[in-house]
């Protein structure tokens, strides 16, 4: 689900109306919202392959019982078993970016395979924002094992019934819809004293509507028309194109990659703060 969809509008406003009915006003507000918010992201991410969700939900859970078990751990001070936690989770992160991302390319590499295999193993989705969502679980853990989580976010994965909540926010932090696909990465020091139940008067609509305007006139003004000017880039034109062509292609190019990455990060961070979340600012000084 794009952005700049239809879809996309029509969903954010389902979610924003139900985000902040009455409901979230009362004693369980903050897990209404959570759960409300972490449901959208499970919508919004499986929404063109609902196949990809199993991953997703292999990284959260995984990340999930690594982190429980580190901060287990890191409270009775046994950094030994910390570290083998650490290791364990960095392991299935790159582990599940590695088998998606690079094995449709490196089993071409490798001969004698059965080419029915060939097959099965490239026609293996490449799920949108692996990278991110990879290294996004990686920062949470390595934030865990560094003691820089606050107390309130190590009693969200305590022994019990808390680990179901725990996990659900988690969940919450990896899959947060405005930042899902391509950041910015935000810390689980940041995030995960941020939930908390929201107020509709409380959104700062100012930094809402600036970042908004802003990613979009970048997204859909300069890199979507960027996009059609540097197709030259591609062959047979690029072979044809003068010295002069080719270093204005070069810039132009290089705009709309920035200009697509940095309005992204723009319509993320106004989204996130129409629900009362603060993500940091990318590409503030590229």
């Amino acid at each position: 689900m794009l952005f700049n969809s239809w879809e996309f509008l029509i969903f954010l406003g389902i979610t924003f109306i139900l985000y902040y009915i009455p409901l979230s006003r009362g004693r369980h507000g903050k897990a209404w919202q959570v759960t409300l918010a972490l449901t959208a992201s499970v919508v919004f991410y499986g929404w063109e392959d609902p196949r990809l969700l199993l991953l997703l939900a292999v990284s959260c859970v995984g990340n999930s019982i690594a982190t429980a078990r580190i901060i287990l751990h890191k409270v009775a001070g046994d950094e030994t078993r910390v570290r083998r936690w650490v290791r364990l989770a960095v392991v299935l992160n790159l582990s599940l970016l590695g088998v998606f991302k690079y094995a449709p390319f490196l089993v071409g590499m490798v001969p004698g395979l059965p080419p029915d295999w060939l097959v099965a193993i490239k026609a293996i989705p490449l799920p949108i924002g692996i990278s991110f969502y990879t290294f996004h679980g990686i920062s949470m853990i390595v934030d865990v094992a560094r003691g820089e989580v606050t107390r309130e976010s190590d009693a969200m994965l305590s022994k019990g019934s808390r680990f179901g909540k725990g996990v659900r926010d988690i969940g919450f932090y990896l899959l947060f819809f405005p930042q899902l696909v391509a950041g910015p990465i935000v810390k689980a020091k940041q995030f995960w004293p941020q939930i908390a139940a929201k107020r509709l008067e409380d959104v700062e609509w100012g930094l809402v509507l600036r970042s908004l305007i802003a990613g979009f006139f970048l997204k859909m003004v300069v890199a979507d028309n960027l996009s059609e000017q540097t197709v030259i880039l591609t062959k047979p034109w690029i072979t044809a194109a003068s010295p002069l062509d080719l270093i204005l292609l070069l810039y132009g190019y290089s705009m709309q990659i920035f200009s697509d990455f940095g309005g992204y990060s723009l319509i993320a961070i106004g989204l996130a703060a129409m629900f009362g979340y603060r993500v940091p600012i990318n590409f503030d000084f590229p």
